[in-house]
Order: structure tokens, then sequence, then C-alpha cells
């Protein structure tokens, strides 16, 4: 079988295909967080552990984890010129991706299976053209088949969205 081992993920260890792009623009000990917040996720469950190891979705947009609380997650990312829009602020569906990730690693953290956004509402409270975005989540609820939470999403010490969701449980 072709391609490269990527890492191990409960025991197992699995191939990334040639040509997939894993490492992007870094090389794969850049793309994996430390050691120690892998297996506090893989002990939380395994699907959080391989996510923070493979998921190239977070690493081109440039989405890092930062914590996890009781009750929810806290995701960065680093504004660049590749995060802006045509009027030169933040486009409007980074900062939802940067919510839905912090809002999807906090509800796995809470259910421990994988979780899939239902339905979103974002209201952007002020636009932003530089710095580094904080979006931490915090569940409100959450059912055998469908979790409400919301997050807020900052730059600095401002807020900059508000965000109310609801996640199904799969699994």
């Amino acid at each position: 079988m072709d391609g490269i081992l990527a890492s191990k993920a409960n025991g197992r260890s699995f191939l990334v295909p040639p040509g997939s792009n894993f490492a992007a623009d870094a090389t794969p000990d850049e793309t994996i967080p430390p050691a120690s917040l892998i297996e506090r996720f893989e002990r939380i469950g395994p699907h959080l552990g391989l996510a923070l190891k493979t998921n190239r979705f977070h690493k081109s947009v440039g989405i890092e984890f930062v914590e996890l609380h009781e009750d929810g997650a806290t995701m960065r990312l680093e504004l660049g010129e590749r995060h802006l829009n045509g009027a030169g602020v933040v486009h409007g569906g980074v900062t939802f991706t940067l919510a839905d990730s912090a809002l999807g690693h906090g509800i796995y953290k809470i259910v421990g299976k994988p979780c899939t956004t239902a339905e979103m509402k974002i209201n952007y409270l002020k636009p932003v053209s530089s710095g580094v975005l904080t979006a931490r989540s915090y569940i409100l609820r959450a059912g055998r088949r469908l979790v409400v939470a919301r997050a807020e999403v900052r730059c600095g010490d401002e807020p900059i969205a508000e965000v109310l969701s609801t996640f199904a449980v799969l699994g």
C-alpha cells in the first residue's frame, strides 16, 4: 500500500495517500499538536485525537486548538491576507468556520461521539482586518441526539461575533 505513515491513533497506524497534501506547507512535525494534548483528547475519544492529528482543513485555514474546557473548547486563528474579503475585512465564512470548529470540539468532549452541524446562526458584531481571532464554545444542553451550544468569537478583547448552534450527534 502506497503512502506515508502519518501517526498512530488508538494504537493503529494509518497511511496518508500520496499527493494528499497532508502537510500543506509544513513538515509533518509542525502539523501535529503536542503529544500530551493528543493523548488527552484520545482519552476522551479516539475521534478527537485523530482529528487533532490529521485535520487538513484546519491546517489549510490556519485554525489551531487552544484549550478544552469543562463546558466547551477554544480555537484560534491568526489573521492574514488570505482571510480577508474584497472589502478588506475578515470574510464571514472564516469567522463562521472558526466558531463551528470550537463548537464541534467542545461538543465532542461532552457527548463522546462525533457530531455534525445541524443549524447555526451567527451575529456579526464588528468587522476586523488583522489580529488573532479566538472562538470559545459553551455547551448549553446536550441530549442523546441533539446538542445546543453557543460560541463567542473575539479579536483580542473585542467581541466580533456571537453564534447559536444545534449539532446532531452521530452514532
